[in-house]
């Protein structure tokens, strides 16, 4: 089946791209995963939380531990601050759709991703 979704890909060396791709993300990924990892103990306990190993899947709230939504009570950082809003900003810069769009590639293409197409625009 991996073979059968991997054949859509253009790419010849797209096996290796990924592995290069997940070898530059896993340290992120390493550090996020001890941080909760931490935070879990502190709230269960070490001896339900183990050191190392796998987190228990269903504290992230299904068997695929797919998303850590139910873990934004323990793992928040910075409890008590208040979340960034910059809805009250873009609400008096009065944007419109499309500068919203324009600002936000600029922003993504500040991260090394392509623009948009033309057609987009």
């Amino acid at each position: 089946t991996g073979d059968m979704w991997r054949e859509a890909y253009e790419s010849d060396t797209f096996n290796d791209d990924l592995e290069a791709l997940w070898d530059q993300l896993k340290p992120l990924y390493q550090h996020l995963h001890a941080y909760v990892r931490r935070r879990l103990i502190r709230q269960y306990g070490a001896d339900k939380i183990k050191e190392n190993g796998p987190i228990p899947a269903h504290l992230f709230g299904n068997m695929w531990a797919q998303s850590w939504v139910s873990l934004l009570d323990i793992a928040q950082p910075y409890l008590g601050k208040p979340s960034v809003d910059v809805t009250p900003i873009m609400e008096a810069k009065n944007l419109s759709a499309l500068e919203m769009f324009q600002i936000s590639e600029e922003f993504f293409t500040s991260l090394g991703l392509k623009p948009m197409p033309a057609e987009f625009w």
